[in-house]
């Protein structure tokens, strides 16, 4: 079994709203239940984007093709 490794997550959202939050912490709360509901809403189209993926991969194994090494 192989094990992929696609580096750690990009934090630039994060660095960006930490002045913010220091300048303005009484967008503290607001900002934050954007940010939740944004990622509610994305958390499904991402996890159907993967079980595609998935899918591809296994159509083309099943062809004989190694697409993991593309």
């Amino acid at each position: 079994m192989r094990t992929y490794y696609y580096g750690e997550p990009s934090r630039t959202l994060l660095r960006a709203l930490l002045p913010i939050r220091r300048k303005a912490p009484w967008l503290r709360w607001p900002l934050a239940a954007v940010l939740v509901t944004c990622w509610i809403l994305l958390l499904p189209v991402a996890w159907a984007f993967v079980r595609t993926g998935e899918v591809g991969h296994a159509i083309a194994g099943w062809c004989g093709l190694n697409s993991r090494d593309w």
